[in-house]
């Protein structure tokens, strides 16, 4: 219900025919989610390993929402930012054949009903930035959002050993165990 979009993405079509709140609002309630599971699968205990790796994967796509949502700020500076959220919004509606093509056109239906209120959330957020160019800060922003995403797909792409062995190099390291050898 928060990230629509994402869910469509995923495979979950409850809510196909609605954007993301891009609003103060829609922020807040989105950083409530994150927080609330973020306490929730830090307080997990007595997992296998296979679950602890799933556990600490969940936590690390949770914090680059909280960064997405809080630093990167994306939407506020960057117009084509939102060019990509309204297509990534409307193109797998379009493209992937989950349901018949009345209930997909139903949900593109929606959307697009959504699409003025959303566009105008847009135009109030590049507003309240009140900047008229991308700065340094901003690079240094995207720059981090981009790396971040890169560190999570090749995680996610790692066999499981590799996974148990970068969580114990990063167990390790948080214990302060500053020599490590392998084999």
């Amino acid at each position: 219900r928060l990230e629509p979009t994402l869910a469509t993405d995923v495979g979950m079509h409850a809510h196909d025919g609605r954007w993301p709140d891009p609003s103060t609002e829609g922020e807040a309630l989105l950083l409530a989610f994150v927080d609330r599971w973020s306490a929730e699968l830090a307080g997990l205990r007595d997992l296998s390993v296979e679950e602890g790796i799933d556990r600490d994967f969940l936590l690390l796509e949770l914090d680059a929402l909280r960064f997405s949502v809080e630093e990167l700020r994306e939407l506020d500076w960057d117009a084509l930012a939102w060019v990509y959220a309204v297509g990534a919004g409307l193109f797998p509606l379009v493209a992937r054949e989950f349901a018949p093509p009345a209930v997909r056109l139903a949900s593109l239906a929606g959307r697009l009903e959504g699409l003025p209120d959303l566009l105008r959330v847009a135009a109030e957020l590049t507003e309240r930035a009140g900047e008229d160019h991308i700065t340094d800060k901003h690079v240094q922003r995207a720059k981090n959002k981009i790396e971040l995403d890169t560190v999570v797909e090749a995680v996610k792409a790692l066999p499981t050993q590799s996974k148990l062995v970068l969580l114990a190099v990063i167990s390790n390291g948080e214990a302060g165990v500053d020599r490590m050898t392998t084999g």
